[in-house]
């Protein structure tokens, strides 16, 4: 049924050469066991490794968003993510395996995809609170989904902000808060001063934010009416979008500032509008 839809990359967490060729089935592409700092680097982009490595490649634990196994599935012609619930897919298939009904799902989901992408004017239509921050002439907007109650967010909050308000920062970024909190009072307690946020009582916009980027807490899943594969980002996740086009420009942003201390604001920034210069 795979005539020329999908090409398998194995990415190993093998720790011998030997076990790696003895366990890749045939007929699969392959990351070469010598490359071993190409598949960290890939490891560290999706976030996706054996508990065991997170230390070992530099991640925090709330950089690690999939274990092992886990099938991501790319848009070959924009390398956009499609699904990262490929392994869902196909063990939750009733046997004997339909591929062809497997496949079909995930060619729609390449399509819905693509349809989804909006520009800077779509996301401040479809989104009220983003349409100031894509108006407000800065180079990118930020989006930064936490919450008060997250163990998680503690230390990078502060971080962020720390960033957010470096001198750095003339007029290159704005800063929008997407709330998971419990009560207007614990995000208005939380939210630094000078960000903006998508207000509390703006719950759809909010929800909506959640299920677009597929960005929430876990808890959050089912409320949101997703699928626990809908979810590629857990709390705390900071989403930088290029402002003139409304492109991704990168959903690592946390990574970017917690990985120096202290955190370099204008190699951060750099990065970032390098980003959206690429994009």
């Amino acid at each position: 049924d795979n005539d020329d839809i999908l090409d398998v990359v194995y990415v190993a967490s093998d720790t011998t050469e030997e076990q790696m060729k003895g366990y890749v089935p045939s007929g699969w592409s392959t990351i070469p066991f010598e490359a071993e700092e190409e598949r960290s680097k890939l490891k560290r982009h999706f976030g996706c490794c054996a508990s065991k490595e997170v230390e070992p490649l530099g991640m925090k634990p709330q950089d690690r968003k999939f274990g092992i196994p886990t099938l991501i599935l790319l848009d070959s012609s924009s390398g956009k993510i499609v699904s990262t619930g490929g392994a869902s897919d196909v063990m939750k298939s009733p046997r004997p395996l339909d591929a062809k009904k497997i496949y079909d799902s995930w060619v729609a989901l390449k399509t819905e995809t693509s349809s989804t992408v909006l520009d800077s004017t779509a996301l401040s239509t479809e989104f009220p609170s983003l349409a100031g921050p894509f108006k407000s002439g800065k180079k990118l907007v930020g989006l930064y989904f936490a919450a008060s109650w997250c163990p998680d967010c503690t230390g990078v909050t502060p971080v962020v902000d720390e960033v957010f308000r470096s001198a750095v920062n003339d007029g290159l970024m704005d800063l929008v808060y997407v709330a998971s909190d419990t009560t207007e009072e614990q995000m208005k307690g939380y939210v630094p001063s000078g960000w903006s946020a998508v207000p509390f009582e703006a719950e759809e916009e909010r929800s909506k934010l959640k299920r677009h980027f597929g960005c929430c807490a876990s808890k959050e899943v089912g409320p949101l009416g997703m699928k626990p594969e809908d979810r590629k980002f857990g709390i705390p996740t900071l989403i930088l979008l290029d402002a003139s086009s409304g492109k991704v420009v990168s959903t690592d942003g946390v990574n970017d500032v917690m990985k120096a201390s202290p955190p370099d604001a204008q190699k951060i920034y750099d990065s970032w509008i390098g980003g959206a210069v690429s994009s």
